[in-house]
């Protein structure tokens, strides 16, 4: 009985083993890149209602001609690396996000890393959130 396939078929499909593993291990660099190139990184301390500050790190186009979009990524799991000189790398699920020029801004939620403040995995329904002095 003769093999499925040849020797040629063989190193082709090795060679496309190869090629999506430098993919797939090159693209969140390209896109660490792409984000370094073309936006700038600033940090801010946001302050919440009951004085609270939730670090926040904001990436904006740095050729910003018109309005953007802004989009808000709160997350528990860090937004790091630290630092106005140090870039978020694992972009590559927004690179097409970033292309369109989209601001980005990624935030720890509270009590998490740099985020001021108690975590609380689900906060409970209340009705009326609002205080007397909002």
């Amino acid at each position: 009985m003769k093999p499925v396939f040849n020797r040629s078929q063989t190193e082709l499909s090795g060679n496309w083993i190869i090629f999506l593993l430098t993919l797939f291990i090159a693209l969140p660099a390209l896109s660490g890149n792409y984000l370094q190139q073309h936006y700038s990184k600033k940090e801010y301390r946001i302050p919440m209602r009951d004085g609270i500050k939730l670090f926040t790190s904001v990436y904006s186009p740095k050729e910003m001609n018109e309005k953007l979009p802004i989009l808000l990524l709160r997350t528990p799991y860090s937004v790091g690396p630290y630092g106005e000189d140090k870039f978020y790398q694992r972009t590559a699920t927004m690179r097409h996000l970033l292309e369109e020029g989209y601001i980005i801004a990624l935030q720890d939620v509270r009590g998490r890393f740099m985020s001021e403040g108690r975590y609380v995995n689900m906060r409970p329904y209340i009705s009326d959130k609002k205080t007397k002095t909002d």
